[in-house]
């Protein structure tokens, strides 16, 4: 039974009798085995997957047993099938069963056919045998060897000579269009194999393609070939010839070596003392040359001088890679060992030595290392010079740079008369200009924590940016710019405070960092914010030109002063009060300038008109004291003027009151 996989066939032998032993073989449409394999177990599977496409038959013989030896059973299964753009297709599946004996009348019948297969130019033998699939079993008993051979024909294998015992078939002729003459012997003793393809004459000469052979072996065919496969390696070499080229080949099947039909004389000859002679001197190996007595290979040359000597006008030697097709050439032109890549009309040189180059002037010792100048390089490039310089041309720009050591300095040079770009001292210290892997630079550290890091230990850690035009005018030195908030901090690392300076986009703050507040903070608007209070210099020691002030006339003016209450024209909506700049400034003439009003200059009047409303009061107090002692004084002469009324009332009284009569008429 056979069955088809995604990319395998499936031959399953019969399951109602024992398997003793299955033997499976695959072939190609020239009767070539591409797939063989003997097993016990009931399935092989057959893998297509690296075939190519093409038709293919497949055939399984198993020996199968009902559990004696006297009933195995030889059952074949074979067929047809085609892989179609790597996709299998089964086209036919046919078994067939034989016993261990063949049945009485059939020998007679295969024989007759068999002798007319040997010698077709015999008279047709009486024996025959017929049969689905015909076969005739050859048993040898005598001493106990007991090997069975068979005789077999089918439409699809031919003639096939079994060996039973193993299952396997080591003669097979397949059925063709025409099958005369598939094998033959003729009366001269030669052999003909399929019609004149492969023939064998009796002097040991033998055609493939050919029945005249006229050398021992003759081959004759479109393109004919010799091919040797190695099993063991599945590789392959052939021997070809081909449109006049006689050719040998490689497992690619690209030619290795190839002779032209027309190549002249000794195009390839082996002298005596084994030297390999190729186009009549143009190419010549000497095996023992020189006081050395080794090897040499000479081009244009018999008489090589090293170990590969080429001899032209112009030697050269050229190196192409065929995958891309790209080029590359060492020639020896104009006193110059030339390196050219690619190889074209315009090629330019790459590398060019030339003949006369001092001793050294370039070297790469067995280390890799490349010197120039020098016989010992230290480092993957040395150079020695009295002052050893590298010159950088940019063709685009036609500018140039210099990298030289002069006398202590390390020294970039530019194209403006060769000014000294960069200059770093031979004695500075380690790590003086590090750059790490993330392109962070450190100045004195090996180890940058940031992408600018300046490193000191004595004492000198410091940052200078210094404008050394002579023309004064505005310029910015320092900037720093961020998508966000832009901060730089001042760390003492002592005490550990850290000040934080921020532009936070609507205002700029100063605060101890860790401490959670804002300590100073001045708006966009100009308005500022101060966590704590304000000092202001007001050091005695700090001063000149102190002058008194007359309090009064400074008094006056505050009263005089305009003071109202408006809004800044950025803050709209924000009230405040107080006098206009340009107007305290003309009452007191206070400040640099008309537009600002100093903090300490309003506390200096606001004091000052204190001062003298102070005075004011001190004078008004004394005048209402002198008012109310006098006031006392008055007081206490009514009080005196009251009682001295008082009393003359009450005698006035008593008067009335002793006298009504006299006083009534009176």
């Amino acid at each position: 039974m056979v069955d088809l996989m995604p990319d395998a066939l499936v031959v399953e032998a019969p399951a109602t009798m024992d398997l003793v032993v299955m033997n499976v073989r695959v072939f190609s449409q020239q009767g070539e085995t591409v797939f063989s394999e003997q097993s016990v177990g009931e399935v092989v599977v057959i893998p297509f997957y690296d075939l190519p496409d093409g038709s293919y038959g497949y055939e399984s013989v198993s020996v199968i047993s009902k559990g004696q030896p006297e009933d195995e059973k030889t059952l074949r299964s074979y067929g047809r099938f085609e892989i179609v753009n790597g996709v299998l297709v089964l086209k036919s599946d046919n078994q067939r069963e034989s016993v261990g004996m063949a049945e009485p009348g059939r020998v007679s019948r295969l024989l007759g056919g068999l002798l007319d297969l040997l010698v077709p130019q015999a008279q047709a033998a009486d024996v025959d045998v017929s049969d689905d699939w015909p076969w005739v079993k050859f048993n040898d008993t005598d001493g106990g060897s007991n090997i069975d051979w068979a005789l077999a024909f089918d439409l699809v294998f031919g003639y096939s000579l079994l060996d039973v015992e193993s299952s396997t078939i080591p003669f097979n002729i397949l059925p063709s269009v025409n099958n005369d003459r598939s094998f033959e012997i003729d009366l001269q003793g030669d052999i003909n194999l399929a019609n004149g393809a492969f023939w064998v004459e009796r002097t040991g000469d033998v055609g493939i393609g050919t029945t005249n052979p006229d050398t021992l072996l003759h081959l004759s065919a479109g393109v004919p070939r010799i091919q040797l496969f190695d099993e063991t390696n599945n590789t392959r070499g052939a021997l070809i010839y081909n449109s006049n080229t006689l050719a040998l080949e490689g497992n690619s099947y690209q030619n290795v070596i190839w002779f032209r039909q027309d190549s002249p004389a000794d195009s390839l000859s082996i002298e005596t003392s084994g030297d390999l002679n190729l186009a009549d001197g143009r190419f010549y190996f000497d095996r023992a040359a020189g006081a050395t007595n080794t090897e040499r290979l000479g081009i244009g040359t018999t008489a090589p001088a090293a170990s590969i000597h080429v001899s032209e006008n112009i030697p050269a030697l050229r190196l192409t890679d065929e995958s891309s097709g790209d080029s590359a050439e060492i020639r020896f032109d104009a006193n110059q060992l030339q390196f050219l890549s690619p190889v074209t009309p315009a090629s330019e040189r790459i590398m060019s030595l030339h003949r006369d180059a001092p001793p050294n002037s370039l070297l790469v010792s067995n280390l890799g290392l490349v010197g120039m100048g020098v016989l010992t390089p230290q480092q993957p490039l040395h150079m020695s010079a009295a002052i050893p310089r590298i010159q950088l041309d940019n063709e685009t720009n036609n500018r140039t740079a210099y990298l030289l050591n002069n006398a202590s300095l390390f020294v970039v040079e530019g194209d403006q008369s060769q000014q000294n770009i960069l200059n770093l001292h031979l004695s500075a210290p380690q790590n003086s200009v590090f750059v790490d892997s993330n392109g962070w630079l450190g100045l004195n550290t090996g180890t940058p924590g940031a992408p600018l890091h300046v490193r000191r230990t004595g004492g000198t850690a410091q940052i200078l940016v210094e404008e050394a035009n002579g023309i004064a005018a505005p310029r910015t030195l320092f900037k720093l710019s961020n998508r966000g908030n832009t901060k730089f901090e001042i760390e003492e690392l002592v005490s550990g405070n850290n000040w934080g300076f921020t532009n936070s986009g609507d205002d700029f703050r100063v605060s101890l960092q860790g401490s959670g507040d804002i300590e100073f903070r001045i708006e966009n608007g100009g308005d500022a914010h101060l966590k704590g209070v304000l000092f202001e210099n007001s050091d005695r020691n700090a001063k000149t030109e102190i002058r008194d002030l007359d309090e009064q006339a400074i008094l006056e003016r505050v009263r005089t002063l305009d003071i109202a209450r408006w809004q800044y024209k950025d803050t709209p909506n924000v009230d405040h009060i107080g006098p206009m700049a340009q107007d305290f400034h003309a009452a007191f003439g206070l400040g640099k300038s008309d537009t600002s009003i100093a903090t300490l200059d309003t506390a200096g009047v606001a004091l000052a008109s204190i001062q003298a409303l102070a005075a004011k009061d001190t004078e008004q107090e004394a005048h209402n004291q002198l008012l109310l002692e006098q006031n006392h004084q008055l007081r206490a002469q009514n009080l005196s003027l009251e009682q001295r009324l008082h009393e003359l009332e009450q005698l006035v009284g008593s008067l009335v009151a002793s006298k009504p009569g006299r006083l009534a008429a009176n």
